[in-house]
């Protein structure tokens, strides 16, 4: 009966393996935990995102773009130098085939390109020329279908990107995905409390109002009361109740509030024709 011996070789090769898998779970550990505070501190997660991707997949830098208006918006990064970061915030890159990350959002999939200088496609020689790009690669961030920006790593060398560090790409893309996703919900939450606080408040004005209708015999306190809460529940600068007097044919002011200078100045006249 033969028994295997391993060779040094396949030592090696284990060992190696077994830093990889070590050093993943360390950093899909560190994002998943600053994931649960991804709807307080959303950049910071982000940024735990691009330096895990970056250093995960061997590149010499890592950028996360988020798409507003058709381009692409660099949301977060690491390695990238000022000129690099300045030219794509002055000229941002256009949702296209000209650029990695823009094949990789139309593709709805993880682009590679083994060199940008030889890639027939690549049209953004200013951004090629601010990072020394020249392996790439990119992966779509999917929301409900829908492809809302890129994670992106590149190398200042030709070396290209193997099929380990590919599906490593795409997970922190999804994790990317999942942070805009809660600031989607964050914010959505806000703006409906805010809303419903609005109602509330104007619930409560209504309230008083006729509380007051009902109990007040000084119906002048009462009309200023109305037209205070008027103004201020419309978002006006100032308003009045007007009182017709049918002898003269005319209107008078009878009560006006004013809730700026602006609107103080406008309410001065006294009768309106």
């Amino acid at each position: 009966m033969s028994t295997y011996t391993p060779s040094a070789d396949d030592h090696s090769r284990l060992l190696r393996d077994y830093a990889a898998a070590t050093e993943q779970f360390r950093a899909t550990n560190e994002v998943l935990t600053a994931l649960g505070r991804s709807t307080s501190d959303p950049d910071t997660v982000l940024d735990t995102v691009v330096e895990s991707a970056r250093r995960l997949c061997r590149g010499n830098t890592a950028a996360i773009y988020l798409i507003e208006g058709g381009t692409f918006r660099l949301a977060s990064s690491v390695g990238l130098s000022q000129e690099y970061v300045r030219t794509v915030t002055e000229f941002p890159m256009e949702v296209n085939r000209g650029t990695v990350i823009g094949r990789a959002a139309l593709e709805r999939r993880v682009q590679k390109v083994s060199d940008v200088l030889t890639d027939t496609e690549f049209v953004r020689s200013d951004v090629q020329q601010t990072g020394g790009i020249r392996s790439s690669m990119s992966a779509p961030m999917l929301l409900d279908g829908e492809v809302v920006g890129g994670l992106s790593v590149f190398r200042t060398e030709v070396d290209p990107f193997d099929d380990r560090e590919e599906a490593l790409l795409e997970a922190f893309a999804a994790q990317a995905a999942v942070v805009v996703r809660n600031v989607h919900l964050v914010r959505a939450l806000e703006e409906r409390g805010a809303e419903l606080a609005r109602r509330v408040e104007q619930m409560q004005a209504l309230s008083d109002v006729g509380q007051m209708v009902g109990s007040s015999l000084v119906l002048d306190e009462v009309l200023s009361n109305i037209i205070k809460n008027a103004v201020r529940f419309s978002g006006c600068d100032g308003g009045s109740v007007m009182e017709y007097v049918e002898e003269e044919r005319c209107f008078t002011v009878r009560s006006a509030y004013a809730s700026s200078p602006t609107g103080a100045t406008a309410q001065h006249p006294d009768r309106a024709r």
